[in-house]
């Protein structure tokens, strides 16, 4: 077990703890993923596991007011045709503040129905 990590709650100040803050949009591989961009016109599978990467992490910053603008940016240079089947990509689908409430209700269905 790695010990640190296990305690990583207790041994560090709340603001400096990496759950729950947004790093800033250029250290994320899902912003910075253009250095790749001629592989992507290669080799579709790879152009497809980066898209699906970005679509995952890139659902925080595109909820979020502060980087909302950097997200749709990225967001809108991926064929959302190509992953219909994907259910991550579904937040891009609707309007921001229904994703936002269908998230607080799973967040209030989860504590009433485990009682955290």
């Amino acid at each position: 077990m790695n010990k640190p990590l296990a305690y990583y709650n207790q041994d560090v100040e709340v603001q400096h703890r990496a759950i729950g803050t947004l790093p800033p949009p250029e250290t994320q591989f899902a912003f910075c993923a253009d250095y790749l961009k001629d592989d992507m016109e290669k080799n579709a599978d790879l152009k497809r596991i980066v898209e699906c990467i970005q679509i995952i992490c890139l659902r925080s910053y595109y909820l979020s007011g502060k980087y909302h603008s950097h997200a749709d940016k990225v967001l809108n240079s991926i064929d959302l045709k190509s992953h219909l089947g994907n259910s991550y990509a579904d937040y891009l689908r609707r309007p921001v503040w229904a994703t936002k409430l269908l998230d607080k209700t799973a967040r209030v269905v989860e504590k009433l129905k485990y009682g955290k």
